[in-house]
């Protein structure tokens, strides 16, 4: 199941039950999605570290105009992703992170 939340409009009581419910719910493996050994788990972890990621994220709040706020609700559910990868080339950009100054 997929749906859209609008969190500039904050959550319904229904939107905040339905989320309720699916952290409940156990997960259920199949042959495309298995379970992983703890030997995979830690290889995973490891192949993160080599791409750059961290362990660790932090949350941080962003004010963005509404134009570019549109701009990121296009970009769909995975928006948040794009946007840090945006961000991560943004800032290793010294000319552009010069003419945003």
């Amino acid at each position: 199941m997929r749906m859209n939340i609008d969190l500039a409009n904050g959550l319904t009581k229904e939107q905040e039950e339905m989320i309720r419910q699916a952290k409940e719910m156990p997960v259920i493996y199949d042959e495309d999605c298995p379970p992983l050994s703890e030997q995979e788990l830690r290889e995973f972890k490891c192949a993160d570290r080599i791409r750059g990621g961290n362990e660790i994220q932090q949350t941080v709040i962003l004010h963005l105009s509404p134009q570019a706020l549109h701009k990121a609700e296009l970009l769909g559910a995975d928006s948040p992703s794009v946007l840090s990868r945006l961000l991560e080339r943004a800032l290793n950009n010294k000319d552009m992170v010069e003419d945003c100054l």
